[in-house]
């Protein structure tokens, strides 16, 4: 599986275009608006869906609320990019869970499919959730309002993404880092990490 995790998938997607094995218009893509289905208004993920129209993108909305692994299954193996879109990290783990989206995602991790996250998704990817909750009191991150005690993520890969990043939040991330057993890689929204096959690099635009 190869993954780009993105602050931002609207603004990284003209790159991701460049690198799929097809045409945008030939790919079937799940798009995941789980994470922010707790808002009337979703800014981030209508800028995310509107450059995949743009680019011509065959996308089927796939929601995990109220879905059920068989359900999650049957078709994800029908689809060629799955992008899970940002809102709040902890809802969006607690219902990957729930749907058994963590499990097929997972046995799908040695396969040619591609998962693109957008904020909430690319944290959604790594070993540990906890990380989108840093600085919740600040006015940054999300609000583990479910109180979630164990937040592993997918573990797709094996650091985690940290987005939205910006100089202000440095010294409160490289603190926090120090507290955990797996690598914090901060992106902010121009730019990306893309990962295949267990290697890693950081794109900027």
């Amino acid at each position: 599986m190869k993954l780009f995790l993105t602050s931002q998938a609207s603004k990284m997607m003209n790159k991701i275009t460049t690198m799929l094995p097809k045409k945008p218009s030939e790919m079937k893509l799940a798009f995941i608006p789980t994470a922010g289905n707790l808002k009337k208004e979703r800014p981030g993920q209508e800028a995310d869906r509107a450059k995949l129209i743009e680019l011509g993108f065959e996308i089927t909305d796939f929601d995990l609320e109220d879905t059920t692994e068989t359900e999650v299954r049957e078709f994800l193996n029908e689809i060629d990019i799955t992008l899970v879109a940002g809102g709040n990290t902890f809802y969006l783990l607690e219902k990957a869970n729930k749907s058994g989206f963590t499990k097929v995602i997972k046995e799908l991790k040695d396969s040619d499919k591609i998962y693109i996250g957008s904020s909430a998704g690319s944290i959604l990817a790594g070993p540990n959730v906890e990380s989108a909750g840093w600085g919740w009191e600040l006015g940054w991150g999300d609000d583990n309002f479910l109180k979630l005690k164990d937040t592993a993520g997918l573990r797709l890969v094996n650091f985690a993404a940290y987005p939205h990043f910006t100089e202000e939040q440095r010294g409160l991330m490289e603190s926090k880092a120090k507290e955990v057993n797996y690598p914090i890689i901060p992106i902010t929204d121009e730019q990306m990490v893309i990962v295949k096959d267990g290697e890693y690099q950081i794109f900027s635009l």
